[in-house]
């Protein structure tokens, strides 16, 4: 009788260890990506953003009358300028159009954060806990969102800090420097977005794992 007690009370300590460990597990893993999910913000944050004269269409016009003006350019042998501008004006429109998503990429991801921060607190306060195949998914999600986080970090000074830097240069001389910049801009731009898309989802995917169900 002696034995059997011990033993109940050795199985009754190792449960209720089991489910502190299990609690400690998910507080920890669910701290560790919200930790995650704010550093993140803090670098969209400091994403080089669009300056308004960087973007008008003046210095591209003024490019377009020199072009016009000098025939040893525009002769019917050497057709490129027209079209480099043309490629620029095109490239321009590109970016436009991506800065408008970026900044409700941006928006968004920063509503997620603030629903995925109480989503947790409900969570926590509800002593629900994940299971062993969620805690998995939340480790691969959050080793996802640190990789997204250094690429986006690898962008900065990458985008409308290199059309700040054309301020002043937009001369037939420098026709290519600005049409190859305006491609790295663009390219740069497609790289935050897909990223800032893909780091919406994944907030997304953790909020509807720890949602609480409603009673």
């Amino acid at each position: 009788m002696k034995n059997y007690q011990k033993l109940l009370v050795i199985t009754t300590v190792l449960f209720l260890f089991g489910i502190a460990l299990t609690g400690c597990s998910n507080r920890d893993a669910l701290g560790l990506f919200e930790q995650t999910v704010v550093q993140n913000i803090e670098i969209t944050n400091t994403l080089d953003d669009v300056e308004a004269q960087d973007m008008a269409d003046s210095s591209i016009d003024s490019i377009t009358l020199l072009s016009l003006v000098s025939f040893s350019l525009i002769d019917s042998e050497n057709p490129t300028v027209a079209e480099k501008i043309a490629a620029i004006r095109s490239a321009r429109e590109d970016i436009r159009t991506l800065h408008q998503a970026i900044v409700i990429d941006r928006q968004g991801f920063r509503i997620s954060v603030a629903d995925l921060r109480e989503t947790i607190v409900l969570f926590r306060e509800s002593g629900l806990s994940l299971n062993d195949e969620q805690l998995a998914q939340l480790q691969v999600l959050r080793a996802e969102l640190i990789a997204i986080g250094d690429t986006l970090r690898g962008t900065i000074g990458q985008a409308f800090a290199k059309m700040r830097d054309l301020r002043g240069h937009y001369t037939l001389s420098n026709i290519d420097l600005i049409l190859s910049t305006h491609q790295e801009v663009l390219a740069v731009l497609q790289t935050r977005q897909v990223n800032l898309e893909r780091a919406n989802a994944i907030l997304d995917e953790v909020i509807g794992m720890i949602t609480v169900p409603a009673v």
